[in-house]
């Protein structure tokens, strides 16, 4: 669950907050207890005097947001990036650097979709959470180790975002130094920097200082007051604007760079073409006016060079117009991407950042606590659903996929040949070459 679960709790629970009073619609220490709480369940944390009897209840909203939106998130999720894995990893995608970046994305969401079974077991299906009073050891380490994970699988993904955007930005900017600024060796440096910094910046989450709460199941400071503070103050706003904040930043300033290169790429293509006519019909002039007894001699030479030619042409165009077809494709995969980690990010970012001097006075604690389980998920999908906003945005990833169930299928039919006995060879035949035209009809296609 996101820190902000913790801070709802703390304060309204501690008998040395920083109110002297309960904030408005929050239950005081003696009173009757609250009806909200972090997935996991359990009590909240006790004051620091250790006084406060304060329980913190599931709600049906929470319990049916963890038990029904997981379902669904981990259904599609999973099968999603395990295809999504599949197709970046064909023939057509993997040359392209970009495609090792979206592996890693998917690699990292599939980690914190693990992490959230967690919530969906203990939340969703209300299983009873370790015993801290038996068990505080493996408690504790359960605690820290989750927290971590999810945590640095949500950074890694930010991040790797940004870099598949600058991965498009550079072969923009650089066109003739694609091969040595984008090959895969660089690629797979950077991700493993990004993830070296995600784990740097979480490593406080494996400290002693954080565990679990006595009496509940949920994360939080368990030593010091200092690190208290640090979690409760600083940790939650310096977070959401490390994984959500900055990111988002960067991306916005990258891509409108990027698409303004482009058009100034398209403008200097229309003059480049207009002076290019010029000068080819100011040469064409003169070998006609004075050049055209010797043509007439060579013509046979000549047209055979011209053939030559034109065919090395049309190799080399078919290329071009693969390799834009397949920039133009990843350029749509990335503009999904960045749209769908907007719509679910940036909700609970501004949650995180307005809820202790805005939001902590006018919401009760169970409204706080149903609000914090609800924009978790949102920002869950994130993590479960590339894979179906790639298939509605882009063909080249549609066709990929397609490619990929018919593979399977030719492979039921070649099972069923070898039993036919006589007739496996004429239908082992026939399959042949229907596989041959379709792997035709998909190359011709992407030209």
């Amino acid at each position: 669950m996101n820190d902000s679960v913790w801070n709802i709790i703390s304060i309204t629970t501690s008998s040395n907050n920083l109110y002297d009073q309960p904030p408005n619609g929050f239950p005081s220490p003696d009173g009757s207890p609250p009806s909200g709480s972090p997935p996991g369940g359990g009590s909240p944390p006790p004051g620091d005097s250790g006084n406060s009897n304060t329980a913190a209840v599931i709600t049906d909203i929470e319990r049916n947001v963890a038990l029904y939106g997981y379902i669904l998130l981990f259904l599609f999720g999973f099968f999603g990036h395990i295809n999504s894995i599949i197709i970046f990893l064909r023939r057509t995608l993997r040359s392209v650097s970009t495609s090792c970046l979206f592996i890693c994305v998917s690699i990292s969401d599939i980690t914190y979709l693990l992490v959230c079974i967690y919530d969906f077991l203990y939340t969703g299906l209300a299983l009873t959470p370790i015993d801290t009073a038996t068990n505080s050891n493996l408690s504790n380490v359960l605690c820290r180790f989750r927290s971590f994970i999810k945590s640095v699988a949500m950074c890694t993904s930010a991040w790797l975002l940004l870099a598949i955007v600058i991965d498009r930005w550079l072969r923009i900017r650089f066109p003739f130094q694609v091969k040595k600024l984008c090959s895969r060796k660089r690629i797979l440096i950077g991700s493993l920097i990004v993830l070296i910094f995600a784990i740097i910046l979480n490593s406080h989450l494996l400290l002693p200082s954080l565990g679990t709460l006595s009496g509940s199941d949920i994360c939080g400071p368990i030593t010091t007051s200092t690190y208290s503070f640090f979690f409760r103050q600083v940790w939650g706003i310096l977070f959401t604007c490390l994984q959500t904040v900055l990111p988002t930043i960067a991306l916005l300033i990258v891509t409108i760079d990027m698409f303004r290169r482009l058009l100034l790429r398209q403008k200097q293509k229309l003059n480049r073409g207009n002076r290019r006519r010029t000068f080819v019909w100011g040469i064409l002039f003169t070998c006609l006016q004075t050049v055209l007894p010797t043509i007439a001699l060579l013509i046979v030479t000549i047209d055979m060079f011209r053939r030559l030619l034109l065919r090395q042409k049309q190799k080399l165009n078919r290329g071009n117009r693969r390799r834009t077809f397949v920039d133009r494709q990843m350029l749509i995969i990335m503009l999904t991407s960045i749209l769908l980690f907007f719509t679910t990010q940036i909700p609970l970012s501004l949650f995180n950042i307005l809820l202790s001097p805005v939001l902590q006075s006018r919401l009760t604690q169970t409204q706080a606590l149903e609000l914090t389980s609800i924009f978790n998920f949102i920002a869950s999908i994130n993590f479960g659903t590339t894979f179906y906003v790639h298939c509605l945005t882009s063909g080249l990833f549609r066709k990929e996929f397609y490619n990929i169930k018919n593979c399977n299928r030719r492979h039921r039919v070649g099972v069923i040949t070898r039993v036919l006995g006589v007739e496996a060879t004429q239908t082992q035949g026939v399959y042949v070459q229907k596989n041959r035209n379709q792997h035709e009809c998909s190359v011709n296609s992407l030209h």
